[in-house]
Parts: structure tokens; sequence; C-alpha cells
């Protein structure tokens, strides 16, 4: 049974993508590994907050990418684990990541620069210690893109509506995942991929 962008939930998980079709963008000491839930990552402390991604091609026009997606996440001085859009021509990437900064839990969408250079948040919010194991990426293929969080899969929250250019300045014709690993280390397991 696959999963239904929107119905199904933790029900129906649809098994992400093999570790080795996607492609590794500024990865140093992280890992990604098939696993028996999915995928895996695990990446050290490199006591630097730049990015690490895995990402794949992202078709043009309208699309929705619904990941079961839950980083581990220490107390440190800045950790983070999520989804990535990336324009691949010119470098930039967005991530909606769960993260934490000084101790305090946040969702944010994150505009990059490149992927060492974090340039803006978008949005950030703290979730009071809560994990939102679902994230979820809608493109409506001519306006707007939209990021939207869920606890399972079914009922979601939109925390940010933007242009479908913003910031890329074109749509994105990449997606996948990343982490940051400064202070110490992050994992992040990845159990259903649906869509993009």
């Amino acid at each position: 049974m696959s999963y239904t962008p929107g119905a199904g939930g933790q029900s129906a998980l649809t098994p992400p993508p093999a570790a080795a079709s996607l492609t590794a963008v500024n990865v140093t000491t992280a890992t990604i590994a098939d696993s028996a839930v999915g995928l895996f990552i695990n990446a050290p402390d490199i006591s630097n907050s730049h990015g690490q991604w895995w990402l794949k091609a992202l078709a043009s026009g309208a699309y929705t990418l619904v990941v079961r997606l839950v980083p581990m996440l220490l107390s440190s001085n800045f950790n983070c684990g999520g989804l990535a859009l990336r324009d691949s021509g010119g470098g930039k990437l967005i991530s909606f990541e769960q993260n934490v900064l000084t101790g305090v839990q946040n969702v944010a969408i994150v505009q990059w620069a490149d992927a060492n250079t974090r340039s803006v948040n978008a949005y950030t919010h703290n979730t009071g210690g809560t994990l939102f194991p679902w994230l979820k990426i809608h493109d409506d293929g001519t306006t707007n893109r939209t990021y939207s969080v869920s606890q399972e899969g079914v009922n979601w929250l939109d925390i940010l509506t933007e242009g479908r250019t913003t910031y890329l300045g074109v749509a994105p014709n990449q997606a996948g995942l990343m982490v940051c690993a400064q202070g110490q280390p992050t994992a992040m397991t990845v159990s259903s991929w649906a869509g993009a």
C-alpha cells in the first residue's frame, strides 16, 4: 500500500529511495545507509555549522514531498536535520529542518547561500521540545510553495507559504535530506518518503 499525501499516515509508510540513488553535496564525515526501517544518516561532530546534503532530481511543475524523519538532536550549539531543496545551477539551498540552537529545539526554514553558508531564517519557531516526525513541502506548480508539519502524517499544520521561486530565483530542481553536526554528533532516521 503506497502513501497518499494527506491520508494514511503511519499505517502506510512508503520506503524512501535507496541511499545509493542520492547525490552527496558537501558531505565530509557523515554517512547515509539503507537500514531495516529506511535510511539512516550518521553525522559525527565536525565543530562546524555547515550542512551535509543528499539530493535527487526534482521534476519541474507541481509536486508534494512528504517525508517521515526523526532527527536525533542533542542539546548543543547547533545540530539539525530535515528536508532540502536546491537549485543545482546557482547552488543555493533551502532547508526545512528541526534544530537545536543553544539548547532550544526549533522548526525552521532556512535559506543557504551555498552548502556551507546559512543566510537567513525565513521561518523559525521554538517547538517547546515537540518533535514533528512528518514534514511536507507542497508546490502548486504555478504560484506557491507551502511547508507543513504533522505528528501522524494525516493532519497537517501549515507553517509557511511563499512564492515557489522565493530565494532560489527559480523553482528548485533537486530535493532531499540534510544534517548539521556542530558541537555534538547528529543522526537521522528516514522511514517514509512519498512524492517528488
